[in-house]
């Protein structure tokens, strides 16, 4: 049984996903989208990731590893869709860096191990857990080696957003987000961010990738204060993350239908809209007085690649042992 709630605030996070890579492939200057860009960034990832292990539970209590795999294949066809679509669209054939990511695909991957990371743990005390988990993705900052060979970097510094999810009681978050003024403090929380990313923009633009969780504190000239930092930002993190569940309607409406398929939304647009925007020089298009249109670019998209049409191939990817008792 499907939940609105939980639907509609996929949708709006597919959505982020989408705009911000569509912002991150126009490479634009404008203060408008710039501003826009690093609010994204603050939340959107460890909100998708606490999404996915709210909704865990079952897999993993259940050790249900047929539940688990069909992300490895998730992640297999993102490469291989990447691979072949630069390939036709431009006669060259890129290296393929099966077990190395730095791009989209690193999300279905990083899924993965987390899902099996939570199996092996799962018995253990769930305080202890995350308290673990915490200073693991601090310490890994100070890493150098991770790199992005398996998103091993992005995977411990993300995976307390998943284990926070799969340790939180879906009945008690629903109740605390229903409260009238946890939702007018979620709002404001929220428009003070929004704000804090134009109004400070010259201060915290150079810092974006600090909120990818990718390099190294080393990298980022960040070494004496970077654990700091991270500490700071998963406070901060969590917090917007808990407003965004907030202020989501839980009533079915317009979007509700369209947060059911984020799959098959998530696999496509980004090789998609690379290719469209350096055929058709979007980064040009939709810049300066035209960069307003990007939000409205980005919805577009994403609503197309949530058409019924893919679905069926993607539950085929996803689901396979459900496509064949419905044959």
């Amino acid at each position: 049984m499907r939940i609105a709630k939980w639907d509609n605030m996929k949708f709006i996070l597919i959505y982020f996903v989408v705009l911000g890579h569509l912002i991150g492939i126009l490479k634009s200057d404008s203060f408008f989208l710039r501003g826009l860009y690093f609010f994204i960034y603050t939340f959107h990832m460890p909100a998708f990731l606490f999404l996915s292990g709210l909704f865990s539970k079952k897999t993993v209590d259940e050790r249900r590893f047929e539940k688990v795999f069909p992300y490895l294949v998730l992640y297999l066809f993102m490469k291989l869709f990447r691979f072949l679509l630069h390939f036709l669209t431009t006669g060259k054939a890129s290296g393929i860096g099966l077990f190395t990511e730095t791009g989209v695909p690193w999300f279905a991957l990083t899924l993965f191990f987390c899902y099996l990371l939570t199996m092996a743990v799962s018995r253990i005390n769930r305080k202890y857990l995350l308290t673990v988990a915490v200073l693991t993705g601090i310490m890994a900052g100070y890493d150098t080696s991770l790199n992005g060979f398996l998103s091993g970097m992005r995977l411990l510094t993300l995976y307390p957003f998943f284990l926070a999810g799969y340790c939180t009681p879906i009945q008690k978050l629903t109740e605390f987000t229903a409260k009238k003024w946890v939702k007018a403090a979620s709002a404001v929380v929220l428009l003070a961010t929004l704000a804090c990313s134009y109004l400070l923009q010259d201060r915290l633009y150079s810092h974006l990738i600090f909120l990818k969780g990718k390099t190294p504190y080393k990298t980022m000239g960040m070494l004496q204060y970077g654990g700091l930092y991270r500490a700071v930002y998963y406070v901060i993190a969590m917090v917007l993350v808990l407003s965004l569940t907030a202020v989501v309607p839980s009533a079915e409406c317009v979007i509700t239908r369209w947060g059911s398929r984020t799959i098959q939304v998530f696999a496509l647009h980004h090789p998609v809209l690379k290719t469209l925007a350096a055929s058709f020089h979007l980064n040009k298009v939709l810049s300066g007085g035209f960069a307003c249109a990007v939000p409205a670019v980005a919805l577009a998209a994403t609503l197309l690649f949530s058409s019924r049409l893919l679905e069926p191939f993607f539950n085929l990817l996803m689901k396979p042992k459900t496509m064949q008792k419905g044959m």
